[in-house]
């Protein structure tokens, strides 16, 4: 088989093999989810440093097809999971204090408000004000905020203004 050019286009093409540290930072991240699955935070964490610096390259062609083999979770799984860990770090950016056990279902509902200007926060924020004894708020609740924001605002899907 001939040796083909670097095609970013089609990264199976472009297997890199890590260095001796990157393996070490992958078999910690790779652990880290492991024992984290559940803990979504943590798990985002090291999925997230595992794809931006691409820790999967030397087994595995994409990202996508390194969480679905070894991790077994769909693409469409693994990209949800990432976009709430990052609604997730942009809250705690703007301050707000977060439980280990904030749940991803719990934070899902914020795609829909624009990240801009603080407002997810704000939603989160008046949310657990609603509920101060629950770790994090209900998604329901999350949920029916969104909504009343979206009407009021006019956003459409994924935050963005309408018309």
């Amino acid at each position: 088989m001939p040796l083909a050019m670097l095609d970013l286009a089609e990264p199976e093409l472009s297997i890199i093999r890590l260095t001796g540290r990157e393996r070490e930072e992958l078999a910690r991240a790779e652990a880290e989810i492991g024992e984290t699955i559940g803990a979504f935070l943590r798990c985002g964490a090291a999925l997230s440093l595992i794809r931006r610096k691409r820790l999967y390259r030397e087994t595995h062609a994409t990202f996508d097809r390194y969480v679905e083999e070894r991790w077994g979770v769909s693409k469409a799984a693994a990209e949800g999971l990432l976009s709430s860990y990052h609604i997730a770090e942009g809250l705690q950016q703007a301050g707000v204090k977060l439980s280990a056990d904030t749940l991803q279902s719990s934070i899902r509902p914020l795609a829909g408000v624009p990240g801009k200007e603080g407002l997810r926060a704000a939603v989160w924020q008046y949310a657990s004000s609603l509920c101060p004894v629950a770790p994090s708020p209900p998604a329901v609740l999350l949920r029916r905020i969104v909504r009343t924001i979206k009407e009021a605002f006019g956003f459409g899907r994924r935050g963005k203004r309408e018309g």
